[in-house]
Formats: C-alpha cells, structure tokens, sequence
C-alpha cells in the first residue's frame, strides 16, 4: 500500500498537472520514502522498533507534503483521510501516544489547506474534514479493540522475538499461564510442553555465514507456524531453541513432535532438530501454573531434548508426568 501510494502523487501531477510548480519535487521525495519504507518490510527479518518509527514519520511526512503540494485546497483535504494508513499501523505496531504524531501533523495540514478555501468549497472542506476525524478515531478504536479480543495481554511486541516473530521466553510463560488457566483441569487432559533445537548450528553458521544462519532460524519458526494448531503456544529462546506448548487429550505427543521435526527437517529449511517434550496432567496443576512451575517443566524437556542429541540428534525424547518439585508435597501423590 506504501508503493502504491507513493506512485500516487507522480501519476497526478504528470496526468493531472495538480501539483503545484513550487511543490514539484515533491513526488519524487515521496516515491523515494515510499520504496525505502517498502524495502525495510521486503527483508528477511522483522524491522527494528527505531526503524519502524521512522517509517511511521516518513510516511505521515510525504503525506503531508502531497496534500499541501496540490493547487486544489479542497483535494488536498480530501487526500488527508490517507492519514488513516499511519494511524492503522501505529494502532496495531506501537503505543497510543505515538498517534499524536500523525493526528497533528493532519490537523495542521487540514488548518492550513482549509485557511485557503472560498466560498461553497468551505462547507465541504469543512464536511470533508470532520469525516476524517471520525474515520480516523473509529479505526484506532477498533484496531485497538481486535487486539484486545485476540490477545487481552498484548504489550504491543515487548514478548516479540524480532528475528521470528514468535515469542521471547517470559511471553511464553505468560500464554502457557493463560493457556491453562483456559483449560478445565477436572478432565484427563495434558499440558505438552516441548524445547526444539537446531542441530550443528555452529557449523551451519560457518558454512552459510551469519546471514544464512539467521535465515534458518526464520525458517524454522514458520514450519512451526504452520505444522502446529493456531491456539499452540511458540518461542524462540537464543539463537536455536524454540520453545512450543498445547493441550492435548493423551499424554503422548509423538505425532505432533514427529510432524514437527519432519518439516523442520523438509525443504526449505532442511536442517534437524532436537526435540525434548514434558507432558503434564493438568489435574496436577489445579494451583495454578506459576513461573517457577513453568521453569522446572521447560528444564525437563531441555534435559529430554539435550537425551535426545546424545543419542544422535534429529529425533524426539519424551517424559510423561515427571515429579516436579515446585508444585510442593501436596501433589507428589497425584504425580
């Protein structure tokens, strides 16, 4: 949408001639802004929060620019409701405080643009303009409102991994905790968690160089998306751990785990893993799942998955209903 909106103004002013002599760099600044802002979002790896700020000040910028830069007052108000693009963006990506920017810098172009109307066009560049402050409000309020519903924890990408997308380790816990909590704990049902390794990863790095190491870790995080269900709960730890967590009816997940491998294994990715999972009766974590709890069980399947390398790497180790200590005496029985 950025590159589309970037031909935009030249497509305008060289088959319209709307833009203004004084103002006709100004197509080519946004094209520029527009290409770069696309190519940041074309890489391999997910942007950096400063880099996706700048994006967001490039953006609201060349916006800006075009609507002051066309001779029509009332069609550069008219162009202002493309401001609903930052606002979208910042709603989903980063803080509320952040769409003070957008909202006025198009307040003040809407002020300016408006200061040059006359006659009829005043009452519609007027309508025009209240129509943008409700669109504009409405879909903050409904951005904000759908990431709520997915996700009542959200902290705008403070438990995101950037090179995957997937979790860090304390947004793990966090939905393990909240997966669980979701959960009766009065059926047979299972808590599976399981630690995936990458296989001879330091050799992988100095074949392929960083950049290809990186490349696999991506990788390896999609086939994970896409093998497990939507409600599995996934993590990436350093640089070759990930971690993965459901609820299962039966406390053997070896399907699963051998799905998993088997496409972490598949091309594109085509490098082994490790695997070591822990499967936990529910019943046993009727107090709650706290994260020392939820510790002891990610060390169980390190020490399973670290079993499972010894023994030659690229297959699955499981434990089914180890003691864990952190639940305290009082479950040893039901354990």
């Amino acid at each position: 949408m950025t590159l589309g909106l970037g031909v935009l103004p030249i497509v305008m002013d060289r088959i319209g001639g709307s833009v203004a002599l004084s103002w006709r760099w100004v197509p080519l600044i946004v094209l520029t802004c527009s290409v770069a802002i696309t190519g940041m979002w074309l890489r391999s790896t997910w942007p950096s929060r400063g880099l996706s700020q700048l994006a967001v000040l490039l953006t609201t910028g060349c916006i800006a620019a075009a609507c002051l830069s066309v001779t029509d007052p009332l069609l550069g108000i008219m162009g202002c409701v493309i401001f609903v693009i930052p606002t979208v963006y910042i709603s989903v990506f980063h803080s509320v405080r952040m769409l003070l920017v957008p909202w006025m810098v198009a307040a003040t172009v809407m002020v300016v643009l408006a200061a040059r109307l006359s006659g009829p066009a005043v009452a519609v560049g007027l309508s025009s303009m209240a129509l943008i402050v409700v669109v504009n409000g409405f879909l903050a309020v409904a951005c904000a409102t759908a990431i709520g519903l997915v996700n009542p924890h959200d902290r705008r990408g403070e438990d995101i991994e950037h090179v995957t997308g997937l979790l860090t380790v304390t947004g793990f816990y966090e939905q393990v905790a909240t997966l669980i909590g979701a959960r009766s704990r009065a059926t047979d049902r299972h808590l599976i968690v399981a630690v995936a390794d990458l296989d001879s990863y330091s050799l992988l790095r100095s074949l392929a160089g960083a950049a290809g190491a990186r490349q696999a870790r991506v990788t390896t995080a999609q086939q994970l998306r896409e093998t497990t269900r939507g409600q599995t709960v996934l993590a990436h730890v350093g640089e070759t751990q990930f971690l993965l967590a459901d609820v299962f009816a039966t406390p053997d997940a070896s399907v699963l785990l051998d799905r998993v491998r088997g496409a972490v294994t598949a091309p594109p990715a085509q490098v082994t893993v490790s695997i070591g999972a822990v499967s936990i009766p529910l019943r046993t974590l009727a107090g709650g799942a706290n994260q020392d709890v939820l510790e002891e069980i990610r060390a169980l399947a390190v020490a399973a998955m670290t079993q499972a390398r010894a023994a030659g790497g690229n297959r699955v180790c499981q434990l089914i209903a180890p003691v864990l200590t952190t639940l305290g005496n009082d479950h040893l029985d039901d354990q």
